[in-house]
C-alpha cells in the first residue's frame, strides 16, 4: 500500500495518460475528480470533473459516486442523494458500490433509501464484497 503522497500523484499521471489515449474516458475523469476532492482539496474542481465524468459515462456507478460525494461535501444533499441512489441502482451486486454510496446516504439522512438498497443487495445472495 502506498502513502497518499506517492499514490495520488501516480494516479493523476495514470488518469491523465488514459485521457490522452481516450479523451472521453469517464472513469479516468472520475479518478481525476477523486484526486481533486481527496488530495488537492479542490471542491469546485472536483465538481466540474465529476459532472464531466457522469456526462461521459452515465452508466458507470463510480462516476455517480464521485459526483454524489462531491455534492455532499458542498452541502447539496438532495442532488447528492439522487446521484448516490443512482450509483447503487446501476450496480446492485457490488459490495464496494453499496458500501460507498449507502454510507454517504446515511450521512445525509436517507437511512430508508440506504436500508432498502442494502436489503435488495443481501436478498441477491452471496457474492464477493468487491
Amino acid at each position: 500500500m502506498l502513502a497518499p503522497r506517492s499514490a495520488y500523484p501516480r494516479a493523476r499521471v495514470a488518469a491523465t495518460r488514459a485521457l490522452q489515449i481516450d479523451p472521453a474516458n469517464g472513469e479516468a475523469t472520475a479518478a481525476l475528480a477523486k484526486i481533486a476532492l481527496w488530495y488537492d482539496w479542490d471542491l469546485p474542481g472536483a465538481l466540474l470533473l465529476a459532472r464531466r465524468s457522469v456526462a461521459l459515462n452515465p452508466a458507470s456507478p463510480e462516476t455517480h459516486i464521485v459526483l454524489g460525494l462531491s455534492l455532499l461535501l458542498r452541502g447539496d444533499t438532495a442532488e447528492a442523494g439522487g446521484e448516490l441512489r443512482r450509483a447503487i441502482d446501476l450496480d446492485t451486486l457490488s459490495g464496494r458500490t453499496l458500501s460507498s454510496a449507502t454510507f454517504a446516504l446515511v450521512m445525509i439522512g436517507e437511512q430508508d433509501a440506504a436500508a432498502a438498497r442494502t436489503r435488495r443487495f443481501l436478498a441477491a445472495g452471496p457474492r464477493s464484497p468487491y
